[in-house]
């Protein structure tokens, strides 16, 4: 009997001691793995803080481009054009009528871009979604472009500068207006251009911020991990006149935009196939 009860008593032990150790050993993988799981989140949460402030850096860079230098460059350009245009229009088809107009010939200048630094940032350490990848890719895209478009029209303005052209040639290819020898739109292009890729760097940078800011705030949500109350980020928002007349309005870009559509929740999904799940 003394038997039975030691060895019933060393079973039990055994038995406590081997489930104390599974559930230990459970306990502290978990927590491992929860530690784990609340670092890597809390990197991502410190680096898309740091893309967002690139990308406000970028989108200020572009904006004070737009105030400062090409906003009145191509508005000036275009009502000289429209009203040499309109002139020519009472004297065809004299070709040789004397054109006047003030031409700006000063070179633009290329801001440095920190979009290589937001694309590591971005690409290494952020989750980001199908939105967030597509902006990301388009600013990128529009700053190359931007940026070649700017050096083609510099190297335009240095040849006429440099070398000797007639002045009458030089006005219409200048406005890019028709004349006897054809039509040159080549500098007219190109201030096209500047001023779309402009708007495009401006519109995307604004928008990748305040889809970082969606991202950011989504992390720090997650009350799993974060049980104590966190910083949040707040859209920015241009308050000036100025700002908002320098930056490019959304419906210019529904065909873009109209690509993301947020999913229904669950429940309208089932409402709106409720044909297909029940026969009535």
């Amino acid at each position: 009997m003394t038997d039975f009860f030691a060895n019933e008593a060393a079973t039990i032990s055994l038995f406590s001691g081997a489930m104390g150790a599974f559930f230990g050993a459970v306990g502290a993988q978990f927590i491992a793995t929860r530690s784990d799981k609340k670092r890597s989140i809390q990197l991502e949460i410190n680096k898309t803080r740091s893309a967002r402030a690139i990308c406000f850096s970028i989108c200020n860079q572009y904006l004070s481009l737009k105030k400062q230098h090409t906003k009145s460059l191509i508005e000036d350009y275009e009502k000289s054009r429209l009203e040499v245009i309109e002139k020519l229009k009472k004297h065809l088809p004299n070709f040789e009528m004397t054109i006047n107009f003030e031409a700006n010939m000063h070179t633009l200048p290329f801001p440095h871009s920190l979009v290589k630094e937001l694309q590591n940032t971005l690409f290494l350490n952020v989750s980001l979604n199908e939105k967030s990848f597509s902006c990301l890719n388009a600013l990128s895209s529009s700053i190359a472009a931007l940026e070649e478009t700017i050096k083609m029209r510099n190297e335009m303005i240095s040849r006429w500068q440099n070398e000797k052209i007639d002045p009458m040639e030089f006005a219409y290819s200048f406005l890019g207006i028709e004349n006897k020898n054809g039509q040159d739109t080549k500098y007219k292009d190109t201030m096209e251009g500047i001023k779309q890729y402009l708007d495009d760097c401006i519109f995307f940078s604004s928008l990748l911020d305040s889809l970082l800011v969606q991202h950011h705030n989504k992390l720090i949500s997650n009350k799993i991990y974060f049980l104590s109350k966190d910083t949040r980020m707040y859209k920015t928002i241009w308050v000036s006149k100025e700002h908002k007349d320098l930056i490019p309005d959304d419906s210019e870009y529904q065909d873009w935009l109209k690509g993301f559509v947020t999913p229904d929740k669950w429940y309208k999904q089932i409402w709106m196939n409720r044909k297909n799940y029940f026969c009535f």
